[in-house]
């Protein structure tokens, strides 16, 4: 009896001073992105980047979240319906609040929400919600937005002057969550991209450069206790994963050259809506500003994709900037002016050309041979590439900005139909992938949808004729997230469909 005695002690003392049990970390989840370079972001500025909004989207709460069964369903809101007059009502849980004590009530979400208007809206641009009653007055600073306000603590409305699509997306979006004051500066910027309050189901336990704990929150939150109650956040090379995360593990992987244990993972592969791209910065000051300069390069593209074959088993080359819509036909980028032979530009400049790091190795070797066949061999044009240096802190908005390099390579959730709300939020706002639209043409397009004037089936038809004529976006590979899950992990909550996981979701098998 003495013995056990000592025994239980000696044994509450380590658990104390360690944390450990019977079996460590059993409400642990890791989830590992592999072979990233970047920081990890908190900004909402930032939050449309992959890796960015994976974990900012647990850190962040919104008025609906996205599920594995295809559908929105509420988080902060309690429910919500809309009315034949253009109204959308949401009504919040009751004891909301943030990590730092601030109270999330409808007055604070409007409050909320409005300051992030004023911060993303480009040329008084904000898809869908710029249709709420006296949004142009609001944007001017010449009157108050009537069309968003509360009605109690619980009840926000949202009003638009006429019928509206995709609002329940965007309100999913961390951008057009619930924020604390406290992480802003007085000028609307960030603070610190490292910290945040959270709104949302988890917080921030600890951050550095390679790792980032997320603690559940269940002060305002209800957890199932087979949710993680920690998540491990980690960057590793993806060999390394692989040996290392064969238990409660969730990785974020390319599966291109890699042999997969199918006693250790469950391989979830999501649709082809995951859309890479070339963009050609059509600005003067850069290389492809004039068109007929596109024209060539394209050109060029599709010469080289024709006697090039990719091979991928995560990607397909295409040359359509939507995998499904109707009327598909086989594309042709070229514009309406004939092309030259050769590409010229200014004696002794480089091309610079940015290529994000989280690209697979098979898409960014078949990039550079084509960089090299087209720019070097072709025509005799040097490039560099620009550094993809994670300390570097203008690198995101960079990577978005069509003026600081003559080509960028970007990845955007652009989904297989073209939707008019997806249109004019990647190529008419600054948000995400921000892309140009040089002929404006199609800003236009969108606007003309948005008042009546274009069919749907016609809004798809020029959408495909604008892009291509206009020579700076060109469609390279399709492919889907690619996730491997460990066994001890439940499939019920996790699929193909989302864009990312559902830490809260989540349930270990019991």
């Amino acid at each position: 009896m003495k013995y056990t005695f000592y025994f239980s002690i000696i044994c509450l003392t380590l658990l104390m001073l360690l944390g450990c049990s019977k079996q460590p970390n059993s409400n642990v989840l890791n989830y590992v992105i592999t072979d990233e370079t970047s920081s990890i972001s908190f900004s909402p500025y930032d939050s449309d980047l992959d890796t960015n909004a994976t974990v900012v989207d647990h850190l962040v709460g919104t008025l609906v979240k996205y599920g594995p069964d295809g559908r929105y369903a509420p988080f902060l809101a309690e429910k919500w319906y809309s009315t034949q007059d253009n109204k959308w009502i949401f009504e919040l849980k009751e004891n909301l609040s943030s990590e730092d004590g601030q109270k999330i009530t409808a007055e604070n979400y409007v409050k909320s929400l409005k300051f992030i208007f004023k911060k993303l809206a480009h040329d008084g641009t904000l898809p869908t919600f710029d249709a709420l009653i006296g949004w142009k007055e609001f944007i001017r600073g010449a009157g108050e937005l009537k069309g968003l306000y509360y009605k109690d603590d619980k009840t926000l409305v949202f009003e638009f002057d006429r019928k509206i699509e995709g609002l329940i997306d965007y309100l999913a979006m961390p951008y057009y969550g619930f924020y604390s004051s406290s992480d802003f500066n007085p000028d609307g910027t960030w603070k610190n991209n490292q910290k945040i309050s959270s709104t949302g189901a988890y917080k921030v336990k600890r951050y550095t450069e390679n790792e980032i704990l997320l603690e559940m929150r269940q002060d305002i939150f209800s957890y199932d206790k087979f949710a993680p109650q920690l998540v491990l956040v980690k960057k590793q090379k993806s060999e390394d994963a692989l040996k290392e995360n064969r238990s409660r593990s969730l990785l974020t992987i390319s599966l291109e050259g890699k042999s997969i244990s199918q006693s250790d993972f469950t391989l979830i592969k999501g649709p082809p809506i995951v859309l890479t791209t070339i963009i050609l910065s059509p600005y003067k000051e850069n290389v492809f500003h004039d068109l007929s300069m596109r024209e060539v390069f394209v050109e060029d593209v599709l010469e080289y994709q024709t006697s090039n074959r990719f091979e991928s088993s995560d990607k397909i080359v295409s040359t359509d900037f939507f995998v499904d819509y109707p009327g598909k036909q086989t594309s042709t980028l070229k514009g309406s002016i004939a092309p030259k032979d050769t590409l010229k530009i200014v004696k002794g400049k480089e091309v610079l050309i940015y290529i994000p790091s989280l690209l697979a190795k098979a898409e960014r070797d078949y990039l550079d041979t084509l960089f090299t066949f087209i720019l070097t061999k072709k025509h005799g044009i040097k490039f560099t590439y620009a550094s993809d240096d994670p300390k570097d802190e203008q690198l995101i908005q960079k990577k978005i900005n069509n003026k600081f390099f003559d080509i960028r390579v970007s990845t955007v959730f652009a989904g297989s139909t073209i939707d008019w709300f997806i249109v004019k939020m990647i190529f008419c706002t600054k948000l995400g992938v921000s892309y140009p639209d040089p002929s404006g043409r199609m800003c236009s397009l969108t606007k003309s949808y948005e008042e009546g004037k274009v069919a749907l089936k016609d809004f798809q038809q020029r959408f495909n004729q604008i892009y291509r004529e206009d020579s700076s976006v060109i469609p390279m590979f399709h492919g889907g997230a690619t996730w491997l899950v460990s066994k001890d992990i439940d499939l019920k909550n996790i699929a193909s469909t989302m864009s990312h996981p559902r830490f809260d979701l989540i349930r270990f098998v019991k």
